[in-house]
């Protein structure tokens, strides 16, 4: 059986650094225009809440919005929280953990 043959593997520098949670400040209309679908509409409502930290449980004010505008979708709900983390990754909100975000955005 023949040697297996030994591959040198680089050694990577991550950064872990926390990302930036500075408000955006270009306004809304800046952030809509660069948005679509479902994160366009999730974005929407988040704004139409009018608060600058919202639960989980404000997704009861969203839900009859976009069921209106996506009747096939049946889990509305986990689709919202689909959109969150996209939103997250995007920086536009922050996780604050226990069904608790906050915009990054004014």
């Amino acid at each position: 059986m023949p040697e297996p043959q030994k591959i040198k593997i680089p050694k990577l520098e991550l950064d872990y650094a926390e990302p930036s949670e500075e408000i955006f400040d270009k306004g809304s209309e800046y952030i809509k225009s660069n948005l679509t679908g479902w994160k366009k509409a999730v974005f929407i409502e988040i704004e139409a809440l009018g608060k600058q930290v919202f639960k989980t449980s404000d997704f009861k004010h969203m839900i009859p919005s976009l069921k209106e505008q996506y009747r096939n979708n049946r889990h509305i709900e986990a689709k919202i929280r689909q959109q969150l983390q996209y939103l997250r990754d995007l920086g536009l909100i922050k996780f604050e953990g226990n069904g608790v975000y906050t915009k990054l955005w004014k």
